[in-house]
């Protein structure tokens, strides 16, 4: 018994704590890929403290994660001093997973990260959406990526 708990402790300290969607700040890499690997779509919205339209977005983005919790995370970050963000390139051809720096010179800006089907594989996916942000756009570009798609998505 006394050893099973020290395992399962052992075990559960492997992997990266991972808070309820959303939060209001950048995840860790190490994350951001646990949640990838549980198959959600992560959805991080960049956004200064001047945005006239960023509280209807992040109200969005809300709704979203609270009824899609098991297929999306989301990410609310103020991003005031912030010229990049890093996210992660997929290269389909040598098969590796890169990190590069992305500019935020457009503010606000929903970057996702997920994964696109093929009849054969599945392969990594981000999107970026700098401008004309609305909710029929962002939950498109979501549906387009979602690694467990849902029945909503064959609707619009």
């Amino acid at each position: 018994m006394f050893s099973s708990v020290i395992v399962t402790s052992f075990l559960s300290s492997l992997y990266p704590k991972i808070p309820e969607s959303p939060v209001e700040y950048e995840l860790s890499l190490d994350q951001e890929i646990e949640i990838l690997r549980n198959g959600k779509t992560i959805v991080k919205f960049y956004y200064t403290s001047s945005c006239t339209d960023c509280a209807e977005i992040k109200e969005y983005l809300m709704n979203l994660a609270n009824q899609y919790k098991n297929h999306i995370y989301v990410e609310n970050i103020l991003a005031e001093n912030k010229s990049y963000f890093t996210t992660i390139k997929f290269d389909e051809i040598n098969k590796t997973i890169t990190l590069v720096n992305q500019s935020l010179e457009k503010l606000p800006l929903i970057h996702l990260i997920g994964f696109n089907f093929t009849q054969t594989k599945i392969i990594p996916t981000t999107i970026t959406i700098e401008e004309n942000i609305t909710n029929e756009k962002i939950f498109s570009e979501i549906c387009k990526i979602l690694f467990q798609p849902l029945a909503d998505c064959l609707i619009t």
